[in-house]
This record gives C-alpha cells, sequence and structure tokens, in this order.
C-alpha cells in the first residue's frame, strides 16, 4: 500500500540504514505535515456541504428533463455530462470535507 512517510517512519528507515533513500521523500512527508496543518474549519465546511447539496439538488432537477430529450444521442449526451457533475461535486467536493467531518455525510443524515 502506497502512503506518506511519516516521522516515525522516516526514523525507523534510519536505523535500518536506508537514509540514503530517504531523500526524494522528505518533500511528501513535509507536504502532509504542511497539509495537517491546513484543515478546514468547521464553519467553513458546514457552509461550503450546504452549497454543494443544494448544488446536488439543482442539478437533480434537471435530470427529469433532460430524460424528455427526444433524441436519443444529445439525451445521453446530456445524461453522461449531468452523471459526471454530480460524480464531481460528490468526489471532488463534498468527500475531502465529510473525510475531515464525518458527521457532515449527507448519506449519513439521510439514513437516520
Amino acid at each position: 500500500m502506497l502512503g506518506y512517510l511519516t516521522a516515525r517512519s522516516k526514523t525507523d528507515a534510519r536505523k535500518h540504514r536506508c537514509a540514503p533513500l530517504l531523500a526524494p521523500l522528505n518533500a511528501n512527508v513535509r507536504q502532509l505535515e504542511k497539509h495537517e496543518e491546513e484543515l478546514m474549519d468547521r464553519s467553513t465546511a458546514e457552509k461550503l456541504m450546504a452549497i454543494y447539496r443544494r448544488l446536488g439538488a439543482t442539478l437533480n432537477e434537471a435530470d427529469p428533463l433532460i430524460r424528455r430529450i427526444a433524441d436519443e444521442a444529445e439525451r445521453k449526451q446530456h445524461l453522461h455530462v449531468l452523471g459526471t457533475m454530480r460524480q464531481d461535486v460528490w468526489l471532488q467536493l463534498m468527500t475531502p470535507i465529510v473525510r475531515e467531518y464525518r458527521d457532515l455525510d449527507p448519506d449519513k443524515k439521510a439514513s437516520k
């Protein structure tokens, strides 16, 4: 499994005389440590999730209209793009927030 090196794994590698192999990887550790310091604050996360939920609801409004398009090729094209947009909203925008704040997951709220 690929992952980031932690300070401990770097220390363990030095003990096993792997230090020369670590130089190219040091930047990854610094980048991860910097990322951990810059986590999104909860207030911003909540506001963004509300916006993304509204965006998702708006995209959902287009679905029944697109399904009425008579030309099959045009309908498929619109449905494909709409699906891609929904996927991007979830995977690229919402998922990183849910990883930080699991209680903001809209799927968990819907299942309660």
